[in-house]
């Protein structure tokens, strides 16, 4: 049910829908490299510059999206956490514990987190944000 390779994990359900990435930045060699394809609406791409090697100034244009659910990435600096990850329909996938350089983003789907470390991280999520409107507990 997922696609792997040294760096890169995919978590699929039962459909073959992405729940979710797990990327090992500590891993990734390759200059530029986006991990995720263009029609996502959450784009992950990891960077491995040379003293003196510039990105060429730029800006993003205006452009109307419509985004159908909240994808979020956690990026874990320091420790380690247990992720369990929920298909839609919040039956259980998979576990996967992630560490030091490692980050998970997530597509669809439901997840919980448990730090088996003290842990140092930060959540990137979409916005506008309503925990009320836009998050379920269960």
């Amino acid at each position: 049910m997922q696609a792997n390779n040294e760096y890169k994990k995919e978590i699929l359900d039962e459909n073959d829908n992405l729940l979710a990435l797990v990327i090992d930045t500590t891993l990734t060699n390759r200059k530029k490299e986006f991990h995720t394809p263009d029609h996502l609406s959450f784009q992950i791409g990891t960077f491995n510059l040379s003293k003196n090697d510039i990105l060429q100034r730029h800006v993003h244009f205006e452009n109307r999206r419509t985004v159908k659910n909240t994808a979020e990435v956690l990026v874990l600096f320091k420790g380690e956490i247990s992720i369990e990850v929920y298909d839609s329909s919040k039956k259980y996938v998979e576990s996967i514990v992630i560490t030091d350089g490692q980050l998970i983003l997530f597509l669809e789907g439901g997840h919980s987190f448990k730090a088996e470390k003290d842990s140092n991280f930060i959540e990137i999520k979409q916005g506008p944000y309503n925990e009320v409107q836009d998050k379920e507990k269960f």
